[in-house]
């Protein structure tokens, strides 16, 4: 996956890119129609005026006389030429220059609705072409290429001359319709063409100058907004074993970026304590084997330094038991370890059998009566009876036989203990009670971390602390549960959740 800085660019960069396009575009439209309209104007007054300067009708013999007198062609006007038809067209009385063959020429005709040219303009003649008749009726304005080869812009009217003096009159229901032409007029829009060539090189370069603006500054902005995510990155990256307590700081950060620091904190906070945890472990597996090693040590070398004869028999032999005693002592926290490790790393299938609990809760307590009896334990049982769980029979007496050991162990002499076996909200409920002379409610948290003892000096050494730390994983593979209170002074408890058949 490309970085997110690059995208954000191409995205914004694309983005501008397009909208600076559009509005371009539409600008260009706009400008483009209304430079068009100003253009047309002047040329359709023009040509309206035309229209209005033209009669039906004879020309004054008079006046035809004159003009002949004069030298003048009376069909000819000043820039025009009448071609056929009783028609005058007085569009100026000054000489019509604009419509002169010229290389500014501009261009007209007019047609009569059989399509018969009636008149057009000088620099029409001088090209010997005509001008198109547009299609439709009324007033149309088009693009076209003039006779000389320049492009142009026409309007086209239809109308129909006044009879010469002839009053306006209304018609009436019968009247023969007027006749209708059509006048076409045309001229060059090299200066209209040359002002949009002009518009649209301004807003291209406009354009261009935006986009990399745009360019410069979608860079700068895109660097700028990701310089925190970049800091967090450098910070992560910097993380060691050593530096796990470090913690970041939410409210310095943005606020997109707030949650990611509150989880990397979570996350910083587990990864030390199972820093922490690993550290502990590696120091108490360290503590619980030197114990057992120092004792065969020292039951060796005495064994070593004992004088010949039957006393060194009888002593060699008290030693061989006692190293025999050490080693099924390591044997069982190494089982008990792996036990542990497999639960935890979920090695562990449990099998799925109807287990009679009340017997189950029996059996273990006939293994702990004496060593009750010999602390002069008062024990107590409530066990409800028929409570059957579908459960792996090995791990759930692992599971009771270390809470009843437990149990046991750490009542003190003359104390109490105490078991419950109950059925609520699904669940086979046991709980095993203890008198309490040593637990206080900051030591609860700790009860299930493999090692941990009350006596950080060890100097029991008959327990190695692992046993709650067993009893949680075998617990959690069977879907149940664990928990340890301190429901009242000098009372400790730990209940057992095992879910009910369904």
């Amino acid at each position: 996956m490309k970085s997110i800085r690059s995208r954000i660019n191409r995205t914004l960069f694309a983005g501008l890119l397009g909208l600076i396009l559009a509005s371009d575009a539409v600008l260009f439209q706009f400008v483009r129609h209304s430079l068009t309209e100003q253009f047309d104007g002047p040329l359709l007054a023009k040509a309206q005026a035309f229209v209005a300067t033209s009669e039906r009708g004879d020309l004054d013999e008079d006046a035809g006389i004159a003009a002949r007198n004069a030298g003048v062609d009376p069909d000819s006007g000043d820039g025009w030429d009448k071609l056929s038809g009783d028609y005058e067209f007085e569009f100026v009385e000054k000489p019509l220059a604009e419509f002169a063959p010229g290389p500014e020429a501009e261009y007209f005709q007019v047609w009569d609705d059989a399509g018969n040219a009636i008149a057009q303009s000088l620099s029409l003649v001088e090209s010997g072409t005509a001008l198109s008749v547009p299609e439709g009726v009324g007033t149309a304005a088009w693009n076209l290429r003039l006779p000389d080869g320049r492009t142009g812009r026409a309007v086209s009217l239809r109308f129909a001359p006044v009879a010469e003096h002839a009053a306006p009159a209304a018609l009436n229901q019968g009247d023969p319709q007027p006749e209708m032409l059509v006048l076409v007029m045309a001229r060059s829009r090299e200066a209209l063409d040359q002002t949009l060539a002009v518009l649209l090189a301004g807003l291209a370069m406009a354009g261009l100058m935006l986009l990399g603006g745009a360019s410069i500054l979608v860079r700068w902005s895109a660097t700028t907004g990701l310089k925190p995510v970049r800091l967090l990155s450098e910070a992560v990256a910097g993380m060691e074993a050593g530096t796990m307590s470090r913690r970041f700081v939410p409210e310095q950060s943005p606020l997109e970026l707030r949650p990611i620091a509150v989880g990397l904190n979570t996350l910083l906070g587990r990864l030390e304590t199972a820093f922490l945890r690993e550290r502990t472990f590696t120091s108490n597996v360290a503590h619980e084997l030197r114990t057992p090693v120092a004792e065969l040590r020292a039951i060796l070398e005495v064994g070593l330094r004992a004088d010949p004869g039957a006393a060194r028999e009888e002593e060699l032999a008290a030693g061989v038991r006692d190293a025999l005693e050490v080693t099924l002592q390591l044997g069982r926290l190494v089982s008990t370890l792996l036990a542990l490790s497999r639960g935890e790393a979920g090695a562990l299938a449990a099998a799925r059998e109807a287990i009679d609990v009340p017997g189950l809760i029996a059996r273990q307590w006939a293994l702990h009566e004496k060593a009750a009896q010999a602390k002069s334990l008062a024990c107590s049982q409530a066990i409800a009876e028929n409570v059957t769980v579908y459960s792996d029979r090995a791990l759930l007496s692992a599971i009771i036989g270390n809470l009843t050991h437990n149990m046991v162990a750490h009542a003190p002499d003359g104390g109490k203990a105490a078991v419950t076996l109950d059925c609520l909200a699904g669940y086979a409920v046991m709980a095993f009670q203890n008198t309490n002379s040593s637990l206080v409610a900051e030591d609860l948290p700790h009860l299930f971390e493999p090692f941990w003892r009350k006596d950080t000096a060890r100097s029991g050494g008959v327990h190695s602390g692992i046993g709650l730390s067993v009893v949680k994983v075998f617990a959690d593979l069977l879907g149940g549960a664990v928990e340890a209170e301190l429901p009242a002074e000098n009372v400790f408890r730990v209940t057992l959740k095992i879910p009910l058949p369904a």
